[in-house]
């Protein structure tokens, strides 16, 4: 994370009063997935404030459905895909950095 996941903490902290952030599950694997043993503190307590939302089956097809319509053309991998769905059903913004991973229409963006 640009800047040092100890600064990305300290502005979520300020940007978003606890349970007002939210994260979903796959995104809590990618994170942990690319962290350093110096950051895995600070990464605890991003995820301890923000709220996890589930991927159930809603969330599934939706995902299926930017997959087949997406995949092909623009790259769209699975964990891209749950991520956009699951924005997309709970009608939260996502944020990225990385946009042109989500050409879905009904995504909406921080």
């Amino acid at each position: 994370m640009q800047g040092g996941l100890a600064q990305t903490v300290a502005f979520y902290r300020l940007r978003f009063p606890e349970g007002t952030c939210w994260s979903g599950r796959l995104n809590i694997a990618e994170l942990w997935h690319g962290v350093r043993p110096h950051e895995q503190k600070a990464l605890a307590e991003l995820f301890h404030s923000l709220t996890t939302l589930p991927i159930d089956a809603e969330v599934g097809r939706r995902a299926g459905e930017y997959l087949r319509q997406f995949a092909k053309s623009r790259r769209v991998e699975l964990g891209d895909a749950l991520i956009a769905a699951t924005a997309a059903i709970h009608k939260v913004e996502l944020w990225t950095r990385n946009r042109r991973h989500y050409p879905e229409k009904d995504v909406e963006f921080y």
